[in-house]
């Protein structure tokens, strides 16, 4: 199969230690709802995610777009 354009686009990317590798892949449904982890069907870049404790959408330059989000 043919992997999605988006793949290898800079909004689906996150540099990760291993242990945090390991954490995100053993954590599978944590890691989706935190936007660790992304489904090939989906746009990375509409995908927030907990970035330095806030939440943010990744662009395609390098960016990060802060999200106002409530914590509750």
């Amino acid at each position: 199969s043919t992997k999605r354009r988006e793949t290898n686009l800079p909004a689906n990317g996150v540099a990760v230690c291993p242990q945090c590798h390991r954490c995100i892949e053993s954590n599978r449904t944590d890691a989706l709802a935190d936007g660790w982890l992304i489904r090939q069907t989906v746009d990375p870049s509409t995908v927030p995610l907990i970035y330095r404790g806030r939440m943010v959408l990744l662009d395609n330059f390098g960016g990060v777009i802060e999200q106002d989000v409530s914590w509750e």
